[in-house]
């Protein structure tokens, strides 16, 4: 049983390639998995979501939300005075999706499907594939 819980492990810290800086612009998108998770994130710093138990791994969180808010993290070092309120790229990010109540790390990865999304309560948790957001495809039309 010791082997099967190592394997278990080694396959979930694969999941998702490795991780990525992603441009604000191209994080701006809907979002999803197969498992039935959305979630939409705004140019604003908005983000709204459905199914999320599909992809938080913490039940305290809620499955929807209206009114989240998220934002990358600031790099690390001193800020100059041009530097803007909102770092414009990121290889993680804070969301924010119930205030005082939940709140998770994402992190960027990119594998050969593109960008992918993992959502966790801590940064060194991992997400399995099926947690894992990728983008959707923009409706036609």
């Amino acid at each position: 049983m010791a082997g099967g819980l190592l394997l278990g492990c080694a396959t979930c810290a694969g999941a998702g390639g490795d991780r990525a800086v992603i441009e604000g612009a191209d994080l701006v998108g809907d979002w999803g998995n197969g498992a039935g998770a959305r979630l939409h994130i705004a140019a604003d710093h908005t983000a709204n979501g459905s199914g999320l138990r599909h992809a938080v791994p913490d039940r305290s969180c809620p499955t929807e939300v209206s009114a989240a808010r998220w934002e990358f993290f600031a790099p690390q070092g001193p800020r100059k005075p041009e530097d803007s309120l909102w770092p414009a790229k990121g290889d993680s990010f804070g969301l924010d999706l119930a205030p005082g109540i939940c709140s998770v790390f994402v992190a960027v990865q990119r594998d050969d499907d593109g960008y992918d999304l993992c959502l966790v309560m801590d940064p060194d948790q991992t997400c399995t594939d099926e947690e894992l957001l990728r983008r959707l495809p923009t409706p036609s039309g």
